[in-house]
């Protein structure tokens, strides 16, 4: 709980930080007016505003942050999801180590132990190691007496939560990989609306470069948009597969683990030979 509510904290401040560094930035916007020649009215009329060189939006002068003032209010936002999303990824991509959730022997130790000291010191070794296997093999060794069909109903039930628990900050990416797109069309439809209504202020139909770089403009937050779902979306299938295989391959241990503790436990071989003998003796009397 202290990890993940530490977690939480340090994503809120980078983001809270990188949405005030983009909203303080003011980055120097370098339009046809400032560089058209004294008395070149002609450059400065048909210039569309906010762009770049030579009436540009994407040009050899236009950086990142240019990119990202100019395309408007829209791209902060999805500058944001960028932010939390490379955060989300980052934290998965530690978190879901094999190391940190599967113990190569633990099976074994567990069952030695049982076989020493019963069901309550193979419990004590479990607890004393804190991965997520450990989880699994308790859920088959505390069901035990039941056999082994009640064993790997367990293991499969703890087994979702153990995946539940892994995939929780993944649907974060799908989540973004889903919104980033929609705000990247939401930003191009106000943007579309913005130039042909400046166009229709102006009576500009005729200038057509006045019209291009409005529609520039609002086409860059589709183009944003677009680089932050399709790395998301990516990332999203190969960290919910990397939980789902960890996940696969603890079950298929703990599947195990309860099998040979359903031949370890006592009384297991006369539960096992009471069938038979009672079939030699119908054979017998009849």
């Amino acid at each position: 709980m202290k990890r993940t509510g530490l977690r939480l904290f340090v994503l809120a401040a980078v983001t809270v930080g990188a949405a005030a560094a983009l909203a303080l930035w003011t980055p120097s916007d370098t339009t046809a007016e400032e560089i058209a020649l004294p008395g070149d009215a002609a450059a400065a009329d048909v210039a569309a505003p906010g762009a770049g060189r030579n009436g540009k939006i994407v040009g050899e002068g236009s950086g990142p942050f240019d990119l990202l003032w100019k395309g408007g209010g829209v791209m902060f936002f999805i500058a944001i999801c960028s932010i939390v999303g490379l955060a989300f990824a980052m934290e998965r991509w530690l978190g879901l180590r094999r190391a940190l959730h599967i113990s190569d022997g633990l099976p074994d130790q567990a069952l030695a132990a049982y076989r020493q000291g019963g069901p309550d010191e193979a419990m004590r070794r479990l607890a004393a190691t804190p991965v997520s296997e450990a989880k699994l093999l308790s859920a088959a060794l505390a069901r035990c007496e039941a056999g082994y069909q009640e064993m790997e109903f367990a293991v499969a039930h703890a087994g979702a939560r153990v995946l539940y628990r892994l995939q929780k900050n993944v649907r974060i990416l799908g989540i973004l990989a889903n919104v980033a797109p929609l705000l990247g069309l939401l930003g191009t439809v106000l943007g579309m609306i913005e130039a042909f209504d400046k166009v229709a202020d102006v009576g500009a139909l005729g200038k057509q470069t006045e019209l291009a770089g409005g529609i520039a403009k609002a086409l860059l937050t589709t183009g944003f948009g677009l680089l932050v779902a399709i790395p998301s979306f990516l990332l999203y299938h190969y960290l919910k597969g990397r939980a789902e295989g960890l996940v696969r391959e603890m079950e298929e241990t703990a599947g195990g683990f309860a099998l040979e503790l359903d031949r370890a436990r006592p009384g297991a071989g006369a539960a096992a030979e009471a069938p038979a003998s009672e079939g030699e003796g119908g054979e017998g009397a009849s």
